[in-house]
């Protein structure tokens, strides 16, 4: 549904490709058959409109699916790539980082370099020198948004001890990924995060290492555009913009089936204009801002004229 005006993307903000050692799980034959196209096309299948790339501490595979992901959308399918990476910072703790769909190969190796990774490209057990909370204001600096990944999992914030250091990572960063909001792990109690009542955005993503791992997890994003300007407003204006799929079953996109879209004026004889005044509507909430005489109550008239 095309309309003018913010609606909810399906955004998976955590994934992986074949630029990941681990994709594909024991399946080795994914690794080297699977095509940036044929990638995209597996999110497609499942509904999912914007992917973040979080392969990781590497982004090399970021530019050959946006360029695949242009001759899809030319082919009329909705799909937004998102360019980022899962960087392991010392202690090893996961963080995501996620940019503006321009960003390249070039700008998310950069901000892996930023961040002291000397490791192998890929292989998540290769560990940054830097500490997690650097690598967010790093990611922040270069206009991204930093998210610490599953942290209620292995590799997530909540293995660490200290509730100070939880707090220091949790204060810089734009929001949590948190897989099971409801269950305490032992070895990563959700309790070091939820006691400290810092109320930030919670999101998740499928952490898809195999094509069989899509869509079991995505976060609804209400923004107007795929940006991530979009995402960062989505991100502070928290549970109004964010949706998680473990809340929600249905398409929150969801609306009356009927709609008015739109209402053409011409040919009126005070309106003052050369040419029809078109204005679009978006099925929720609609406002109409002017100041006296600018036309309002017209508007609403004609809605009304129209509508019989």
């Amino acid at each position: 549904m095309n309309f003018v005006g913010a609606r909810w993307w399906k955004f998976d903000f955590h994934t992986h490709t074949p630029a990941s050692f681990d994709y594909g799980k024991s399946d080795s034959e994914l690794k080297t058959s699977k095509s940036p196209r044929d990638w995209l096309l597996d999110y497609i299948a499942k509904g999912i409109e914007c992917v973040a790339i979080t392969d990781h501490n590497t982004g090399d595979w970021v530019d050959g699916l946006k360029d695949a992901a242009e001759s899809l959308r030319a082919e009329n399918h909705s799909i937004y790539v998102f360019p980022g990476v899962e960087i392991t910072a010392s202690s090893n703790i996961h963080v995501l980082a996620i940019f503006d769909p321009s960003a390249t190969s070039a700008d998310i190796n950069a901000v892996v370099g930023a961040s002291k990774f000397r490791g192998t490209k890929g292989d998540s057990d290769s560990v940054a020198e830097e500490s997690a909370e650097n690598i967010i204001k790093e990611i922040q600096s270069a206009g991204g948004v930093a998210i610490p990944a599953h942290i209620d999992m292995k590799a997530g914030l909540c293995q660490q001890p200290s509730s100070h250091t939880v707090k220091q990572v949790c204060t810089h960063a734009n929001a949590v990924e948190i897989v099971f909001p409801d269950r305490e792990v032992v070895a990563t109690p959700l309790s070091r995060y939820k006691n400290l009542n810092l109320e930030l955005p919670s999101v998740i993503g499928s952490d898809a290492h195999h094509p069989n791992d899509i869509g079991r997890a995505f976060t609804w994003v209400k923004m107007s555009s795929p940006s991530i300007d979009g995402l960062k407003l989505a991100l502070v204006d928290g549970s109004s913009s964010l949706i998680r799929s473990d809340s929600e079953v249905s398409d929150p996109n969801r609306a009356s089936n009927t709609l008015l879209r739109s209402v053409t004026i011409e040919s009126a004889k005070y309106a003052g204009r050369s040419s029809p005044l078109v204005i679009e509507f978006n099925p929720w909430l609609n406002s109409i801002i002017g100041g006296r005489g600018s036309g309002k109550s017209s508007v609403l008239e004609f809605i009304r004229l129209g509508m019989d």
